[in-house]
């Protein structure tokens, strides 16, 4: 993809082209695997990461606060620039969350009003497709 002899900037070129080549095609998901190196990028609707295979990932229990609680996922693979606090009440469309991925920040906003009762991701932290951020009930 690049001639670049710098593999860390060869490796960013790369990414680059693949995240445009999803954009402007409508594959779902994206996945690379070599002896050394493995990427997966999904759609929503795309299929579950097949990097976390065999992993049990719903064995963690919900707290029992936010039983009944919607989970709020990440669209994509990214970086948590930040989330809305446990107890902030949240009106529909806006923001709960904002993420990041090659120095594009994206808005994850609330679909109905309702309070965050828990934050399942720290800023900073990467972020997988489907993976829980955070944790909102809906407004009575």
């Amino acid at each position: 993809m690049t001639g670049k002899s710098d593999p860390a900037a060869a490796a960013i070129d790369n990414a680059r082209a693949f995240m445009d080549a999803m954009l402007q095609s409508d594959w779902l998901e994206l996945h690379i695997a070599t002896d050394d190196f493995e990427l997966f990028i999904a759609r929503e609707g795309g299929g579950p990461n097949p990097m976390f295979a065999g992993a049990e990932l719903d064995e963690v229990p919900a707290p029992a606060a936010a039983a009944k609680a919607s989970a709020i996922t990440a669209p994509h693979v990214a970086t948590l620039v930040w989330a809305a606090q446990p107890g902030t009440n949240v009106a529909a469309g806006e923001a709960l969350a904002r993420i990041s991925v090659l120095d594009e920040e994206t808005d994850i906003t609330a679909a109905r009003s309702g309070r965050v009762v828990a934050v399942d991701a720290a800023p900073g932290e990467l972020v997988e497709f489907g993976m829980t951020i955070l944790q909102i009930v809906e407004a009575a």
